[in-house]
């Protein structure tokens, strides 16, 4: 049986409730062995003021168990932090194989390297690692809820646009250093061939004997060499044109290079016509080599000498 006002269970044998004192409605008698009917017991005034007194008096935690609220966990916040960092990483990384294509395509050769294998690697584990926490944020925050839609749709877009900006800039810079690199590679190429033709004609018509055939063997054979020095001549002062327009701050020492560019090709152009006189003399005959030599290679030789000294 429990007290009407503790609602703790008590002993039917008692008239007051053990752990309040509260008086009990009724009691059940001692034994049905003495034949008394069970009789109501009613508690004097004293005992019932006493017992008021007793319930109304606070309850010790010995007294009975008590109640410890659960506490409450705060709600887990979305790891949008992780998800953005995850996602810039891998796009930088990705902007790094982004770089090096452009950069191939502009000098239209590829260059494959450690460093492009180890990126590319990287930026895939990095990708799989913000879809990941992408997952998580959606655990977290429902799709369920419109504001919470919105909010996803946002952080997608920004970051699709910034990784968009990382693939255009990185397209950009690297299409750029790659066309300035080929440029540089080419003229430092172009100079260094138009040095060793030069040399070789240089030598060869040092070489020469003093005698008419000596000169036309010595023309058929510096003809190609004359050639690929004017094709080579050409490019170098297109390429300086443009290595000026670049860096300005250069723009004596380049303007000295193009002008000894311009005299290069004056110069081949003399030699050319120097080549084609060789050949006529050589169809003439032998009694008529010497005079076609005096009237027709001497003043080609002559301007040649006045080029030289204007140098």
């Amino acid at each position: 049986m429990f007290c009407v006002n503790c609602g703790k269970p008590y002993e039917p044998s008692h008239r007051f409730c053990n752990h309040c004192s509260y008086p009990l409605p009724s009691v059940v008698g001692q034994g049905e062995d003495d034949g008394a009917p069970d009789q109501p017991i009613v508690a004097d005034a004293a005992s019932v003021d006493a017992a008021s007194e007793d319930s109304e008096a606070p309850v010790t935690p010995d007294e009975g168990p008590t109640l410890v609220p659960t506490p409450t966990l705060p709600p887990e916040s979305a790891p949008y932090a992780t998800f953005v960092s995850f996602v810039l990483g891998s796009a930088l990384l990705i902007s790094v194989l982004v770089f090096n294509v452009a950069q191939a395509l502009a000098r239209n050769r590829w260059e494959a390297t450690i460093s492009t294998v180890a990126a590319a690697v990287a930026a895939a584990v990095l990708a799989r690692s913000a879809r990941g926490a992408w997952r998580r944020v959606v655990a977290v925050e429902p799709e369920t809820d419109v504001l919470l839609r919105g909010r996803h749709r946002r952080v997608l877009r920004n970051s699709a646009v910034i990784t968009l900006l990382f693939f255009t800039g990185a397209a950009a810079v690297g299409a750029a250093i790659g066309q300035s690199r080929d440029e540089a590679v080419q003229l430092a190429a172009d100079l260094e061939r138009m040095t060793t033709v030069g040399n070789r004609i240089s030598k060869a018509r040092s070489a020469v004997e003093a005698t008419i055939a000596s000169y036309v063997q010595m023309y058929k054979a510096i003809a190609p060499d004359v050639q690929e020095l004017e094709s080579t001549l050409r490019r170098l002062k297109t390429e300086l044109g443009v290595y000026d327009g670049k860096f300005p701050a250069q723009h004596e020492q380049t303007s000295k290079s193009i002008a000894g560019m311009e005299t290069g090709l004056r110069r081949t152009a003399l030699l050319k016509q120097q080549i084609e006189v060789s050949k006529q003399i050589d169809a003439l005959d032998p009694g008529h080599q010497f005079a076609a030599w005096q009237a027709q290679m001497v003043p080609i030789l002559a301007s040649e000498e006045t080029l030289d000294k204007a140098k």
